[in-house]
This record gives C-alpha cells, sequence and structure tokens, in this order.
C-alpha cells in the first residue's frame, strides 16, 4: 500500500516537472501554435498536484479524493487535446494538408 502511494506520488512529481519543462519549451517556440495548450496542460498538472497534496494532508477526505479523481480525467482531455494539437502544428509545418485523424484513424507520420 505505501509501495503504491509513494510510486504514484513519485510518478506525479516527474510529470509535474516534464510538463512544465514540456510549457516553458513551446513558451519559446516563435509561432506559439501550441503555446496555448501546453500552459493549459501545465496549469491542470499544478491544480491536480495540489489537490493530490491537500487529499494526503486532510486524511483523505471524500470530496477531495473525488476532485482528484475527476482532474485526472481533465488532465488526460487536456493532453490529448495538447498532443493533437501538437500533432497538427507539425503536420502544418511539413505543409501536409491532410488531418491527423482521418476516418476515426490516427494517421501515423512514416517519414516517405
Amino acid at each position: 500500500h505505501l509501495t503504491v502511494q509513494f510510486t504514484h506520488r513519485m510518478v506525479g512529481y516527474v510529470l509535474l516537472f516534464l510538463t512544465l519543462l514540456h510549457a516553458l519549451d513551446c513558451a519559446r517556440e516563435p509561432t506559439g501554435a501550441y503555446r496555448a495548450s501546453a500552459f493549459a496542460l501545465a496549469l491542470v498538472l499544478v491544480l491536480q498536484g495540489a489537490l493530490g497534496i491537500a487529499t494526503l494532508l486532510m486524511h483523505v477526505p471524500l470530496v477531495l479524493a473525488l476532485a482528484h479523481q475527476f482532474v485526472a480525467m481533465v488532465v488526460l482531455l487536456a493532453a490529448t487535446v495538447h498532443a493533437q494539437t501538437l500533432m497538427a502544428a507539425r503536420q502544418r509545418a511539413a505543409g501536409t494538408a491532410e488531418p491527423a485523424f482521418a476516418g476515426g484513424h490516427m494517421r501515423v507520420a512514416t517519414g516517405k
């Protein structure tokens, strides 16, 4: 039980650090095509971390635990939207007009 909590916390810290680093990297991008989604993802992850810490410090009240679970779903949504934004920006830069998700299937760049 303690190992799971420790691992959960450490993965959370690593994800938060990497997301903040990624947002800073996107902030330096001259076009700013995906800056907003990177900052939104970082903001939601900061909220998720704060909720997780508050939940532990307050001995897991149900309201905070549920909020932590709900924000986890928002993090997944924000990460998905950001990934789509990155793919669209990459396709625009490559001059590809084809959508990343065509016909319900994700188009994978093969480099050809």
